[in-house]
């Protein structure tokens, strides 16, 4: 790949390098000393323009499909993003088995990528939906809790999107897909390993001035071995921002101008030392089904909605007031968390059970009622009754109590399952993939012990 990357316009000297870390895939070490760089000016390593891999490279290849942000959208009926576009590339130029990616523009990178996708959660859902999921992967899906279960399926639900699209952009575009052999290559498997390539090594990259998440991308060679780190004592570099819009400026002012730059670690770095990244401030439940794994996350939680429903199940004005907790926005991410001390229920989660917890006579009396809560929601007053505050202080009790127990019994189960088998032979990742979602519910009980700790230490939130 150094080559190749010579032959897009790489000149600097390269300080770092992917190597192997113990039972933890690859990263970005350093290949020698290097100073602190306190104002974090200082280039670690810069990727030509050329070598990156994004809406922008990949338009000249693509022409004539309408690209989100692009020129030619203003008539087209089908728009890909840069996700669905990156993701449609790498499935048709996927490496097989050992062999190298016959791509003639990206293939000494696409090559280098990880090969396979198989501890990744989505990965399980996805081939579940097709009903070609293994027993393993049916029983880590069984093992989730709720919470993190919920959040997966909108993940799915965001690849299945895609999916469809790009098979739309297929049928539209047909002489875009004339090579039989790239054709064949784009199946659910291939744009699976794509999907999954893009969401979980892109970084962002500012194509253009318009706030488009998903195309303001780029998959950058050497750059995307990093690994994520949350913790501020490790070394951990910061890609470089761009100001402008690199898709309309065309001035070729400076050659490196939109080259992707990675920042020095503003310690200094040992020879050998791993260099990291820092991917945003997501729980672990978020890095598990985005990224499929779980971190040394400082911020614990435990989002709890699954069981704020079934105590509306048990109302009879239920259905009403799910009705109005959706329409004031609080129907989901009703959160727990064990930091800052006390630990304690998010302000959404106490909105929805005060409002779970008020007095209705019947249902044709809700709106007659719901002043007091209204007023606590917009900050006029601190609590809506006595009785009612009593109310939600008994079911953060319950809640917590729920929590606990099943966290307690799915570790248990966890622990005490067999090796895992894959068509008969020992699954390589099942333990791994086995001990995140451990830690997924050990998390949420800690969690739930803690805010439990808080409710009956009297702690007024």
């Amino acid at each position: 790949m150094l080559k190749w990357l010579k032959a897009k316009g790489l000149d600097d000297q390269i300080v770092v390098e992917p190597r192997t870390r113990q039972g933890a895939g690859r990263g970005l070490f350093s290949t020698r000393p290097l100073q602190s760089a306190s104002a974090r000016t200082a280039p670690l390593l810069r990727i030509p323009e050329a070598a990156l891999l994004n809406s922008k490279t990949l338009n000249a290849i693509y022409p004539s499909i309408a690209l989100e942000g692009g020129f030619n959208t203003s008539s087209a009926g089908l728009i890909l993003n840069g996700t669905q576009l990156l993701s449609m590339h790498l499935a048709m130029n996927r490496p097989l088995d050992q062999t190298e990616s016959q791509d003639p523009h990206f293939g000494p990178y696409i090559s280098t990528l990880p090969r396979d996708f198989s501890s990744h959660p989505l990965s399980w859902i996805v081939k579940r939906e097709r009903k070609i999921a293994e027993p393993l992967e049916l029983e880590l899906l069984d093992s989730l809790s709720p919470c993190v279960l919920s959040e997966l399926q909108v993940v799915a639900k965001r690849f299945w999107n895609d999916w469809e699209i790009v098979l739309k952009c297929k049928e539209t575009n047909r002489e875009v897909f004339n090579l039989a052999e790239q054709n064949r290559h784009l199946n659910e498997d291939n744009f699976l390993w794509g999907w999954l390539i893009v969401n979980t090594r892109c970084l962002y990259y500012k194509i253009f001035t318009q706030n488009f998440p998903l195309s303001n991308l780029t998959l950058c060679p050497i750059v995307d071995f990093a690994n994520h780190t949350s913790s501020i004592s490790l070394p951990c570099a910061i890609p470089q921002t761009i100001s402008e819009n690199i898709w309309t400026n065309r001035k070729d002012h400076s050659a490196k101008a939109h080259d992707f730059v990675l920042l020095s670690p503003s310690q200094a770095v040992n020879d050998g030392e791993e260099i990291f990244l820092r991917y945003g401030g997501h729980c672990n439940r978020t890095l598990f089904v985005e990224y499929g794994f779980v971190g040394e996350c400082t911020e614990e939680e435990v989002d709890v909605s699954d069981l704020v429903n079934n105590l509306l199940e048990q109302k009879n004005v239920g259905k009403q007031i799910k009705r109005i907790l959706g329409a004031e926005g609080y129907s989901n991410d009703l959160s727990m968390y064990a930091s800052p001390q006390p630990a304690h229920p998010s302000w959404r989660l106490l909105c929805a059970l005060r409002l779970t917890n008020l007095d209705f006579p019947t249902s044709s009396e809700i709106e007659s009622v719901l002043q007091p809560w209204q007023n606590v929601a917009l900050g006029l007053a601190d609590i809506v009754s006595e009785a009612n505050e009593s109310a939600v202080r008994k079911d953060l009790d319950k809640i917590c109590e729920i929590v606990t127990a099943r966290s307690g019994i799915m570790v248990a189960r966890l622990q005490n399952n067999e090796v895992g088998l894959v068509a008969g032979n020992e699954c390589m990742w099942y333990e791994w993939a086995k001990g995140n979602v451990m830690r997924l519910w050990e998390e949420e009980g800690r969690v739930a012990r803690l805010v439990l700790d808080s409710v009956r230490g009297g702690c007024m939130f």
